[in-house]
């Protein structure tokens, strides 16, 4: 049961020379990397202690981005449909996720996949979920909150990233009201 925490992610694939805004990684021109879990984990709650924040990207590419996804018991999940389709992997955990207007129990081994601009959220979360989360192409989200970090207001954000000023308007308003901003 606990080898959930010695999992080791292989993700290969080939980054193009493009800016990205969020560098959860340092090597840029990756064409392969073994991502410990453990020491992802380790990274979300760092980053969790410093900002609130919940989830962890810990790669992005042109292509697709990934991270971990940490809900604790009883906790809220503040997700605004995604201008991605994702796939998330329950590693450890259980609770329900609702999807559209479908709701289902999940936990530890359970394979969801969600597509693009469709509402869904965690919920009812009986254990600690650890989520490990795929999105293509990758989500607009980190780069939103990133840039807002760095005190740019929505339009400026909207501009740089070119997407919808409501999108970012939408995402930065959850967040702020989540506390996580």
């Amino acid at each position: 049961m606990r080898m959930f925490y010695t999992l080791t992610i292989l993700v290969i694939f080939i980054i193009s020379n493009q800016t990205i805004f969020a560098k959860p990684i340092p090597e840029l021109k990756l064409q392969q990397r073994t991502f410990h879990l453990g020491h992802l984990l380790q990274l979300q709650n760092k980053q969790y202690k410093a900002s609130n924040r919940e989830y962890y990207e810990y790669l992005r590419t042109t292509s697709m981005s990934s991270g971990i996804d940490v809900i604790n018991k009883g906790g809220i999940d503040p997700q605004q449909p995604h201008t991605s389709d994702e796939i998330y992997y329950i590693i450890n955990g259980s609770g329900s996720i609702k999807i559209a207007n479908q709701s289902r129990s999940v936990k530890t081994g359970d394979l969801i996949y969600v597509a693009k601009n469709i509402p869904h959220h965690f919920y009812d979360i009986t254990a600690k979920l650890i989520v490990l989360v795929m999105m293509a192409p990758p989500e607009q989200t980190p780069n939103i909150l990133f840039l807002y970090d760095k005190h740019l207001n929505n339009q400026e954000i909207a501009n740089i990233l070119n997407v919808d000023i409501n999108t970012v308007s939408q995402i930065v308003k959850k967040y702020k009201e989540l506390g996580h901003l």
